[in-house]
C-alpha cells in the first residue's frame, strides 16, 4: 500500500513536472519568437538607417552643389557690380564732355551770330555809302 501511493505520488510529480516543462519550453519558443521577430526589426531599423544616411549624403551633397552655384552667382552679381558702376562712370564722364561741347557750340554759334550781324551791318553800310556815292557822282 504504501509502495502504491509512492508510485502515485511519483506520477502525479511526474506529470506536474511534465506541464512545468510544456510551459517552459512554451516560454523557450515565445522568447525564439520574440527574438526572432525583434532580430528582423533591428535588421528593418538598420537598413532604414543606411537608407536615410544615403539620402542625408546625398542631400548634403545638393546642398554642397547649391551652395556653390549660389557663390558663383554672387561673384558673377557682383562683378555686374563692378560693370554697372563703370559703366555709369563713362555715362558721367561722356555726359558731361556733351554739355561742354553743347557749351563750345553754343559758344561758337553766338560768335557767327554775332559776325554774321557785324557782316550785314557792314554790308548795309556798304550798300548805303554806295548809294550815296551814286548820288553824289550821278
Amino acid at each position: 500500500k504504501l509502495l502504491g501511493e509512492e508510485v502515485e505520488g511519483a506520477r502525479a510529480e511526474r506529470e506536474a513536472a511534465s506541464l512545468e516543462l510544456l510551459k517552459l519550453k512554451k516560454l523557450v519558443g515565445d522568447a525564439k519568437d520574440d527574438a526572432s521577430r525583434q532580430t528582423s526589426e533591428a535588421a528593418g531599423l538598420r537598413r532604414d538607417l543606411q537608407t536615410e544616411r544615403g539620402k542625408s549624403s546625398a542631400v548634403h551633397a545638393e546642398l554642397q552643389q547649391a551652395q556653390g552655384e549660389l557663390q558663383r552667382a554672387q561673384e558673377d552679381l557682383q562683378q555686374a557690380h563692378r560693370e554697372r558702376d563703370k559703366a555709369a562712370g563713362d555715362l558721367q564722364r561722356t555726359q558731361g564732355e556733351l554739355e561742354r561741347a553743347l557749351r563750345e557750340h553754343q559758344g561758337a554759334q553766338r560768335e557767327a551770330q554775332q559776325t554774321h550781324e557785324g557782316l550785314q551791318r557792314t554790308l548795309e553800310e556798304a550798300k548805303k555809302s554806295t548809294e550815296h556815292a551814286q548820288k553824289e557822282h550821278g
